[in-house]
């Protein structure tokens, strides 16, 4: 008797993976954007020249960063079979239906003018580019590592 949990196509965990891996490189693009539009220096240094580039590559960054937030929906909703199926931790596939809609949000607030959420972008960023690498780092995915009756780490 085939489960639900066979329904969920194996290929999903790898496309999860590349898309991870496209939503931090969208967040970081995002954060460099919006860092730079804060320190822009015009070729004639008068502060409307200044603050109008400044402006100009604000507006870029809170695309790309409202952007990275619907990508960032986009991945938790495809781990969402992956968590309830697959692992059958409803907790986890709950808390990732949650997030959907959060990341969603906090684009729409992002796009309507909420500069501070720069801030969570950047967070995020900085996240993935610390988490992203060390999950799939080879010690970690070590025969010792995985199975604790061989030795473990």
């Amino acid at each position: 008797m085939a489960g639900i949990a066979d329904a969920v196509p194996p290929w999903l965990l790898d496309v999860t993976d590349v898309l991870a891996w496209v939503v931090i490189g969208a967040f970081v693009l995002g954060a460099a954007l919006e860092l730079t539009a804060r320190r822009e220096d015009a070729a004639d240094g008068s502060l409307a020249a200044v603050v109008g580039a400044g402006r100009r590559r604000l507006e870029y960054a809170r695309r790309v960063s409202t952007g990275a937030w619907a990508l960032f929906a986009l991945f938790w909703l495809l781990l969402f079979p992956h968590f309830a199926f697959v692992h059958k931790s409803y907790v986890e596939g709950v808390l990732a239906l949650i997030a959907v809609p959060a990341s969603l949000y906090a684009g729409y607030l992002l796009w309507q003018g909420r500069d501070t959420l720069f801030l969570l972008s950047r967070s995020t960023a900085i996240m993935g580019l610390i988490y992203l690498p060390s999950r799939r780092s080879r010690p970690s995915r070590s025969p010792g590592c995985e199975s604790p009756r061989r030795g473990g780490c």
